[in-house]
């Protein structure tokens, strides 16, 4: 008698979990990673350490590289076309070449915590400098006129005109302790994503800044610090870069508190669900998702780039 009253309430149970939770709801994405290019080994001398990334409408490969000094551009099938710059601090010249964007037709690059951004177009031919008034973290690009960017010293979004006036600020956290609000984020729908590299935090927030969703992943409650001179400076990178695919799905990067470090990939719907990980064959400083869904990555400490195609897959 018991016994078939438990079954019974088994059975309800888990009709009523069933209606609660249907299955499509438990359906978990999984994404594969298959290498389709490999640019650069440690004896052609391609690329001496490459930092930035980005591809054009026609699938050209752009890098910078820090230890050339100079920008380079490869076709799609990975073959070189033509690098430029060189040393020093004039137009088209570099001391610390860092992150690189392109933008209808262009290309902008900002060196790691130095002022200004540059401005070459496809032929990397320099064009022109944006006079940004402090040193650029991360950057996009808006419209033909308009350029985001972030700092070390800041927590708020700055957007200046290309004339290196500024335009807004959109604030995202409320203190300003140094570096502690650094973030790298991306721009999709007039809605802007954050990571924050040393805090456990993900954050999106419409084109005014009111915050839509926040994410914690790994579950940190204490960043670690030490001192440094005159400073406190955190220890552990949490996320190194953030990217959004064709579908809408946001790519964070995590860094030194990660499971495998620099090599796990979080997978979050734009309404802030979590989907998946993919873990990386290598340790990488940063990604990059262009239009394609293609996702290149470093390889061999950075003289080496590989190209994935992601080969999305739903779990039954």
């Amino acid at each position: 008698m018991f016994k078939n009253v438990l079954i019974k309430f088994l059975i309800i149970c888990a009709i009523f979990l069933f209606q609660l939770f249907p299955l499509h709801s438990q359906q978990k994405l999984q994404i594969l990673l298959e290498e389709i290019l490999s640019i650069g080994t440690e004896d052609d001398n391609l690329i001496f350490q490459w930092v930035g990334i980005t591809t054009d409408v026609e699938g050209n490969i752009y890098i910078t590289d820090l230890k050339d000094y100079s920008i380079k551009k490869f076709n799609e099938k990975g073959e070189f076309i033509k690098k430029s710059g060189r040393r020093g601090q004039g137009p088209g010249e570099f001391q610390s070449p860092g992150i690189l964007r392109y933008y209808k037709g262009y290309l902008f690059v900002a060196e790691i915590q130095h002022r200004g951004i540059q401005v070459f177009d496809t032929n990397l031919n320099f064009k022109f400098k944006i006079p940004i008034d402090i040193p650029v973290s991360d950057f996009e690009l808006i419209d033909k006129d308009k350029i985001a960017i972030t700092t070390i010293n800041e927590n708020c979004i700055l957007i200046y005109d290309y004339k290196g006036k500024r335009k807004e600020k959109i604030k995202y956290a409320e203190d300003k302790r140094m570096m502690l609000n650094t973030v790298t984020f991306k721009i999709n729908n007039d809605n802007y994503f954050l990571a924050f590299q040393w805090k456990d935090i993900i954050v999106r927030l419409n084109k005014n800044g009111q915050k839509i969703w926040t994410k914690n992943l790994l579950n940190i409650k204490k960043i670690k610090i030490k001192k440094t001179g005159f400073f406190n400076i955190p220890v552990n990178i949490v996320y190194k870069t953030i990217e959004i695919d064709s579908k809408g799905n946001i790519f964070i990067l995590g860094g030194h508190l990660s499971k495998h470090k620099s090599r796990d990939v979080y997978v979050l719907s734009k309404s802030g669900k979590y989907l998946t990980t993919i873990i990386l064959p290598e340790p990488t400083h940063t990604i990059y998702i262009d239009n394609k869904n293609y996702l290149y990555s470093r390889s061999a400490m950075g003289i080496c780039i590989k190209k994935y195609k992601l080969r999305y897959m739903e779990n039954n």
